[in-house]
């Protein structure tokens, strides 16, 4: 007896249904909106725990308060990539001023910091939260992982 094979593709991922008979297959593609949507939820979940159990750089240490404090030679970063990593690994963010001594305590020269987070601001690469502290956004976030994956990358060689 022949199987009735459909593949049904959305995005990067596809589901596969075989059945024996018509009735069989269509039965089984009522399902395939509910498959899909507990993915989804999956996915979801898995990357909220990655990002929580993400293990910090090597080249990031916390001071005696707490904020973040980079290890990293200063040809291989510019201020504002400095500028997004502190903002990425200090929990509540920082105050502008917070910024400038985190980059100092950082071994990072930038006179133009509150420059640069004008800049980032106006390019919706940071937003300030309800107390006023620099906070990254969604694409401040992709950034800084970016800028991460490329140091370690560094560190590794």
């Amino acid at each position: 007896m022949r199987r009735i094979k459909v593949v049904y593709r959305k995005g990067v991922g596809e589901v596969e249904i075989t059945g024996d008979n018509v009735n069989e297959v269509k039965e089984l593609i009522k399902c395939i909106p509910e498959i899909y949507l507990e993915l989804e939820k999956t996915e979801s979940r898995l990357s909220e725990l990655k990002s929580t159990l993400s293990i910090l750089p090597s080249f990031v240490k916390y001071d005696e308060e707490g904020k973040p404090v980079l290890s990293v030679r200063e040809e291989l970063i510019t201020s504002r990539e400095a500028i997004i990593l502190l903002l990425k690994f200090s929990e509540n963010g920082l105050k502008s001023s917070e910024v400038g001594e985190q980059l100092s305590k950082s071994g990072i020269v930038s006179v133009g910091y509150p420059s640069r987070l004008s800049e980032m601001l106006r390019e919706g690469v940071v937003t300030r939260n309800e107390v006023g502290n620099y906070v990254l956004t969604e694409k401040g976030k992709i950034i800084a992982d970016e800028i991460t994956m490329r140091l370690e990358e560094v560190a590794l060689r």
